[in-house]
């Protein structure tokens, strides 16, 4: 900083003004792709979870429908095969409700539907909620017990295996077991439980 001829006036040079633009510069750019990268690393990293929270929901709603099932099912009314699983529960009112979770596009649905009414016999689409988003493929198993020739019983286990597309592409599988008393119809305990 200098001081004028007469003393009396002070200022800056312009090196001086130079330098301090210069250097705020470079702490503003600095400051910038900091900013920048943080933000860019929180992109992928809730892109990156996306499909895991997918899943998790999807898991969660499907165990909570399992351990709803009905008291008086059948082994005939459990299909769980390829992109669909159906299946009746005991809903909130103590009625018997059907849900039924399916691959249409690219979402899976869980849907409350009456089996009675043929594909396409209502204009209406059935309630339902997205389970899961974003996929690719979606499958589902039915783990059967070994039983004598003619004789079916409900299925040990439900398999889910969920595969998302895109740039986080994710494959996750769940494992839902139904256990029953050994001597006890269908009534007895009720357990689903991810493996």
């Amino acid at each position: 900083m200098r001081t004028s001829p007469t003393g009396n006036q002070t200022g800056f040079t312009l090196l001086e003004v130079l330098m301090a633009i210069t250097v705020s510069m470079i702490v503003v750019t600095a400051s910038y792709t900091v900013f920048h990268t943080a933000m860019s690393a929180r992109r992928k990293s809730l892109a990156a979870i996306a499909p895991l929270k997918e899943a998790r929901f999807a898991f969660a709603t499907l165990a909570r429908d399992l351990r709803a099932l009905h008291p008086d099912v059948k082994p005939e009314d459990v299909v769980c095969r390829e992109r669909l699983c159906r299946f009746p529960i005991l809903d909130a009112r103590g009625e018997r409700q059907w849900i039924r979770y399916r691959l249409q596009k690219d979402a899976l649905l869980r849907e409350i539907f009456d089996p009675q009414l043929k594909s396409g016999a209502t204009s209406v689409d059935p309630p339902h909620i997205v389970a899961a988003d974003q996929l690719e493929d979606a499958s589902f198993g039915a783990n059967q017990p070994k039983t004598a020739p003619g004789v079916s019983a409900l299925p040990r286990s439900i398999d889910l295996k969920l595969v998302f597309r895109g740039p986080a592409a994710a494959t996750y599988n769940y494992k839902v077991l139904l256990e029953t008393q050994p001597e006890s119809s269908w009534q007895g305990s009720f357990d689903a439980r991810p493996s």
